[in-house]
């Protein structure tokens, strides 16, 4: 009982300390179980703005400050769904009164042709795949303290990731790599191939690079972030290198997009995705990379079947069957796992090729304990998501 006094009374002092210092709100839209696990057993201060009872989703008002707790409390017990963040107080209620966060009637463009016709190509592509250029980019992410998107570390390895894709440009005319601007510091990176015959049509392969840890204090918390979400970026590195090195000229352009906090509510992929969707650009096809190294079941590749494309989903399972030629499976994560949802949220069709199913994903993301020793600095885990997504690219991009 003395324990649990003391403990309380330092709960108060440090949050009152911690809210003295972050003066931003966020509205914040999470499933309901969340929400009273945050309100109830985190003792998280917010003020509830409404819920959609049809859908399970609540509406909070919360401290910037305590995104962190949200997304503790959301890995500390796989059950419990996720959160989406947003800026205005009009924009959170147009997420909340939605449906579904599925709205988008799974609209796929009029000219895709899931037909496949590569398979000469795509083997070649994928005899090229190198494990060690996989395992070196997780070990170049991770060495970073933490990437968090507030963090001094989250801005300078979003200037890695541009270096590293500019490098592998190599100046090539048709190829721009660039920083998409955010309201905070980090920005999402997006390297963007120009197609040759249809440039107005666009495929997205994506994942998120800022890592967190801890309950409070993300800024100041070792975050190494190894298979959340190195391992998705390291995937896109490497399907960028292998591309460019056997000279490709996609006839539809290809955006590869290192998203920024993720974490933090989605807020990267969600500017990202709502700019196109402003833009009224043709994104005929999303797929998400986030976390590809931790092989937790007894299937090799899992795809989120919520808030992701029936038919995109269909077509990627085509493709592991032809080309990776691994056993494959279905889970649902629920709702703002991963940055596919924002996505989904605009009407795009999106996937997510998953680790293993939701439940039993890596048990020490978010802790300093995410690193590339917890793989046996291995990544042939991730060498099946590579070659999906090359696969996934060259069928789509062509």
């Amino acid at each position: 009982m003395f324990y649990l006094i003391i403990s309380t009374l330092f709960f108060t002092i440090f949050s009152t300390s911690i809210s003295s210092l972050h003066a931003e709100e966020f509205w914040v839209t999470l499933t309901n179980d969340l929400y009273k696990n945050a309100k109830y057993q985190g003792n998280v201060p917010m003020s509830y703005e409404g819920e959609n009872y049809k859908t399970g989703i609540t509406l909070i008002k919360i401290d910037s400050a305590y995104i962190d707790t949200l997304s503790y409390l959301k890995h500390k017990n796989p059950k419990l769904q996720g959160f989406i963040t947003h800026y205005t107080i009009n924009e959170a209620r147009n997420f909340l009164n939605k449906d579904s966060i599925n709205e988008s009637q799974q609209f796929i463009p009029p000219s895709v042709d899931y037909t496949l016709t590569q398979e000469a190509l795509i083997p070649q592509f994928i005899a090229e795949i190198k494990e060690s250029n996989i395992v070196d980019t997780i070990k170049n992410l991770s060495d970073f303290f933490n990437r968090y998107y507030k963090s001094t570390w989250g801005t300078q390895s979003a200037g890695w990731i541009k270096n590293k894709w500019s490098t592998l440009a190599n100046g090539r005319a048709d190829i721009t790599v660039s920083e998409f601007k955010h309201q905070f510091a980090q920005p999402s990176i997006i390297m963007t191939i120009k197609g040759k015959d249809k440039p107005n049509e666009i495929l997205v392969l994506g994942g998120h690079f800022d890592s967190i840890a801890g309950y409070f204090g993300g800024a100041n918390n070792r975050a190494p972030g190894a298979d959340d979400n190195a391992s998705g970026i390291s995937v896109i590195t490497e399907t960028i290198r292998v591309l460019l090195e056997k000279n490709y000229y996609p006839s539809r352009t290809i955006m590869f997009i290192a998203y920024a906090a993720e974490e933090a509510g989605l807020l990267g992929s969600k500017d990202v995705a709502n700019d196109c969707k402003k833009k009224n650009l043709n994104i005929i096809g999303v797929m998400q990379l986030d976390m590809t190294n931790y092989k937790g079941s007894e299937k090799d590749i899992y795809l989120i079947s919520d808030n992701t494309n029936v038919r995109q989903n269909t077509f990627i399972g085509t493709l592991i069957d032809n080309y990776v030629k691994v056993s494959w499976g279905q889970s649902a994560c629920g709702y703002g796992c991963s940055d596919h949802a924002s996505w989904t949220a605009n009407g795009y069709p999106a996937s997510l090729p998953f680790e293993s199913t939701a439940e039993e994903y890596n048990p020490n993301i978010h802790s300093e304990n995410d690193l590339l020793s917890v793989t046996n600095n291995r990544a042939d885990h991730s060498v099946k998501f590579a070659k999906l997504a090359i696969a996934y690219v060259l069928e789509l991009a062509k």
